[in-house]
């Protein structure tokens, strides 16, 4: 027992220390050629900037002609993490050239693309070229779906199960019998479908290959891939028999936790208070959920074996455990969709995501009202179980947990808000405001005052940026002067993550006074 709760700890342990990484989608930037250019004589490189920087091994570039004929590039190499993926190019003829990427951001989501450009003059016709593995990314969700909603019916099952059994009603095994043995073999099997699709979408060598080799390193790149093995190690937790309630309590209470530090949480400045907030919604959809699981599957056990069961000493904790479900989950949903977008944007933005945010909404309606006809009919007669609003209500929830493992997968609208920020200076007690017109991925503009009677007018203002996590620092960026102590820089807030930005003014006497402030440019999203 003492070793088996040792092993539950460690394995919680590997599952929360799974290392963050300020980044979620990776996006292009900028590239060499740039898109839709013709130039004039064939390029030696092609080079393309992205916002965050990418393991070497995983950045596949493909290069066709006009007719779709494929020109051999050179590939990744093992080396330093860039944010620049480059190709050195043969000798092209005249005509349009079609560039096709996938990377993989350092979430471990697979992002792709393409753009063209042209040498001496466009061709006349070009042929389209497709981009991705639409069955692999279908594939991808919908093996998704299928583990997570396993894992979060199971613990919620299990959790019902054992206050049901207080009440006289079936536990976990005796609902279930041998079909818990069916349940965890759809989830490995769920788990390998997962692995299949996602190398599938993945550039450079397969995760399998990687596991053959023993580059765990790229293997457990991905905080998805971490879930899934630590999963896995969960499962093997479920099985060794004879421990307490408590053991398997907490298990599917883990195992239930696991899907939310494997995505977007790693994209916010609050890394971990998204993912305090995602567990919590994880667990209420769980109850929710698995409860009513419960009851549907204890309806089809009353009908199959001819038994009957007294449900009214039941009914009213089912009652109190749906409401307050219900009521967490979509306060922790809300919560969870300001954090990631800063709230009203999310609805409006008019992308896939926020399409499916709203079909979230309007299934969680449907089922809180599918929920209060349920209690209503099942007040009527408490010692019967109404099946019907039992099945329908499950079959509404079924599609709510479609519809976010969906969103799990895509990037998010991100908001369009500005930075402003009062600042002291290190040297003198010399106030100042620091505008930055976006957090935003991107080149944006830099305001910058302060009441120039306390220092005079200096002779040069300039912006410094540093991205200490990556060891990065640009060039000094000179800012134009707008007006008596107001400037302006144009500053390439290129990659995700913390920035520091030093703004420094050089006087007339020669003497510099710097002020510093820090900055989170968000990642994950789409503008």
């Amino acid at each position: 027992m003492k070793k088996g709760l040792a092993l539950l700890i460690w394995t919680m342990v590997l599952l929360f220390a799974v290392p963050p990484s300020i980044s979620a989608h990776a996006a292009l930037l900028d590239t060499n050629p740039s898109d839709g250019e013709v130039v004039a004589a064939a390029p030696e490189k092609l080079v393309l900037t992205f916002s965050e920087v990418l393991e070497p091994d995983r950045g596949e570039v493909l290069l066709f002609d006009w007719n779709g004929h494929q020109i051999k590039l050179p590939q990744g190499e093992s080396g330093e993490r860039t944010a620049t993926i480059t190709r050195e190019l043969p000798m092209l003829r005249d005509g349009t050239y079609t560039v096709v990427w996938n990377v993989v951001s350092a979430d471990g989501h697979p992002v792709e693309g393409s753009f063209s450009f042209s040498v001496g003059e466009e061709s006349d016709e070009t042929v389209t070229i497709p981009t991705g593995s639409d069955w692999a990314h279908i594939g991808l969700i919908l093996s998704r779906f299928g583990v997570v909603g396993l894992l979060l019916v199971g613990a919620g099952i299990y959790w019902t199960a054992y206050f049901a059994a207080r009440r006289g009603l079936p536990d976990f095994a005796g609902l279930l019998g041998r079909g818990r043995l069916w349940g965890g073999g759809a989830i490995v099997v769920g788990m390998i479908l997962s692995m299949v699709c996602y190398s599938a979408v993945l550039p450079g060598p397969s995760l399998f290959a990687l596991i053959w080799e023993g580059r765990w390193d790229l293997v457990f790149q991905s905080p998805a891939v971490v879930v899934l093995f630590i999963q896995l190690v969960l499962l093997l937790l479920l099985a060794v028999p004879d421990m307490t309630n408590g053991w398997y309590l907490g298990v599917w209470a883990v195992l239930a936790a696991s899907p939310a530090f494997g995505g977007h949480i790693w994209g916010m400045e609050s890394s971990w208070t998204a993912a305090a907030v995602r567990v919590g919604h994880l667990w209420t959809v769980a109850w929710w959920v698995g409860g009513l699981s419960y009851l549907l599957l204890a309806g089809w056990h009353i009908k199959r074996h001819h038994r009957s069961w007294d449900w009214s000493t039941f009914r009213p904790f089912m009652g109190r455990v749906a409401i307050g479900a219900a009521l967490l989950a979509i306060i922790s949903g809300l919560v969870m969709v300001v954090l990631q977008t800063d709230g009203i944007f999310a609805f409006t933005a008019g992308t896939l995501w926020s399409y499916l945010l709203w079909t979230k909404i309007v299934l969680t309606l449907l089922m809180l009202f599918l929920g209060w006809a349920l209690s209503r009919k099942w007040s009527q007669r408490p010692a019967v179980l109404p099946r019907l609003p039992v099945r329908l209500e499950w079959v509404v929830g079924v599609g709510i947990l479609l519809a976010g493992v969906w969103m799990s997968q895509l990037p998010y609208p991100l908001p369009e808000r500005p930075h402003v920020q009062e600042l002291q200076s290190e040297e003198a007690a010399v106030p100042a405001e620091l505008h930055i017109s976006r957090l935003h991925i991107g080149t944006q503009t830099l305001t910058f005052s302060w009441d120039t009677e306390m220092t005079g007018e200096p002779e040069r203002v300039e912006v410094r940026l540093y991205m200490p996590e990556h060891e990065m620092k640009l060039d000094p960026i000179e800012a134009d002067r707008t007006e008596s102590g107001r400037y302006q820089a144009e500053i390439p807030l290129n990659m995700v993550g913390v920035w520091e930005v030093e703004v420094r003014a050089t006087l007339s006497q020669g003497e510099e006074i710097r002020w510093m402030d820090r900055i989170f440019v968000p990642g994950g999203g789409v503008s």
